[in-house]
Order: C-alpha cells, then sequence, then structure tokens
C-alpha cells in the first residue's frame, strides 16, 4: 500500500477515534428516559433564507398560520457560515464548543446530533439535502440522497423518501435560495422568485 494511502486511511481512523472519545466525555452525550410516539419530524433547513423572505412563501405562511408549521425566530451566533450553522441546529452545541468555524472544516461533528439520538431511540433518520450535512453526521441517516452543485430535486427526493421508508425524523436542506443570494443579493428579484419556489 502506498505511503500516502496508508497515512490518509491512519488520519481517518485517528478523527473516528478522536470523534468516539469526544462523544463519551461530551455532556452532549444526552441520554433520555422518554418513550418515541408516533409523530414524525420534518426540519426544513433552508440556507441563506432570510427572515424578511417568509413574506414571499404562501405555502409556509398558511402553514404557520393554521398552527401547522412552528415559526422560530433564534438569533445566529457568528460565525454566520453554513457548516458552523448546521453544527449549532443539529447538536444545540455553539461553536467554541464544537470546534466547527468554518465552511472548509472537512470532518465529522465531535458532539452528538438530534439524528443520532433519533437512532439511539430506534427511530428511522433520512437526510435530503446538500452533502456537507452527512459529511458532518456520516452515520446518522439510514436513507439519504445528497447533492453536490445544484438542488433542483431536492423536495421531490424528499417525497420519495417519505413514502418509500416513513422516516421518523427527515432533514431537508436545499441550497437554492442561498446560491441565489450569492449570485444576486438577497434584495434581488431573482432572489425573492427563488424563496418563492
Amino acid at each position: 500500500m502506498p505511503n500516502n494511502i496508508k497515512l490518509t486511511l491512519l488520519l481517518y481512523i485517528l478523527i473516528i477515534n478522536s470523534t468516539i472519545s469526544l462523544f463519551k466525555y461530551t455532556f452532549y452525550d444526552i441520554t433520555s428516559n422518554s418513550k418515541p410516539t408516533n409523530k414524525k419530524v420534518c426540519l426544513i433547513i433552508v440556507d441563506g433564507l432570510r427572515l424578511d423572505a417568509i413574506s414571499n412563501m404562501p405555502f409556509v405562511e398558511g402553514l404557520i398560520k393554521n398552527n401547522n408549521a412552528q415559526f422560530t425566530v433564534s438569533i445566529s451566533d457568528k460565525p454566520t457560515l453554513s457548516r458552523a450553522g448546521y453544527m449549532r441546529i443539529l447538536t444545540g452545541a455553539p461553536t467554541n464548543i464544537s470546534g466547527i468555524s468554518s465552511n472548509n472544516q472537512h470532518m465529522p461533528s465531535p458532539i452528538l446530533s438530534v439524528s443520532d439520538l433519533a437512532i439511539k431511540q430506534n427511530l428511522k433518520t433520512a437526510l435530503c439535502g446538500y452533502f456537507w450535512i452527512d459529511e458532518l453526521f456520516p452515520f446518522t441517516f439510514y436513507y439519504k440522497r445528497t447533492y453536490f452543485i445544484r438542488d433542483g430535486t431536492t423536495f421531490q427526493d424528499a417525497i420519495y423518501l417519505i413514502k418509500s421508508y416513513r422516516p421518523d425524523f427527515l432533514i431537508v436542506h436545499p441550497m437554492s435560495v442561498d446560491n441565489s443570494g450569492h449570485s444576486y443579493g438577497g434584495n434581488s428579484i431573482q432572489y425573492r422568485e427563488t424563496s418563492k419556489r
């Protein structure tokens, strides 16, 4: 085996081992005696969605108005980067604890996530989203559809996962709004139109 492959394999093993030990000794290693319900949870993370853009989304507004969705405003910790945000949303850990502060940190999370806790309760988990989430939490989704560039079929893929596997916890993660904001700006017509879809 070439030396560079051995080194890569060794580094990967070291990362996994340190991750496991951090799981074991962190106070985020939550255990629960509560019994699972028959309710299903779908967490939709719309990357780059501004608060005022919800007024462009009549379907979401209707869900909130009819109490079929919960609307909550949270103040983001810094940095306001995608990967650090996924960590905060899915683990509850601030950046100074998780250590994930850059979009260039291609490593698994050192902290248990909501999907880890779901698996501990023997619940079925699924992901339909950008590969960064799967990279952060590589062993926490039984079913997944990930994308690498554009997410044109994210919601169609999510419907497929729901109908085929009926997951208890599903993350749906489109990036088109974020891409539109980076390309045209958050006040642009393109951004507004993308957030409507």
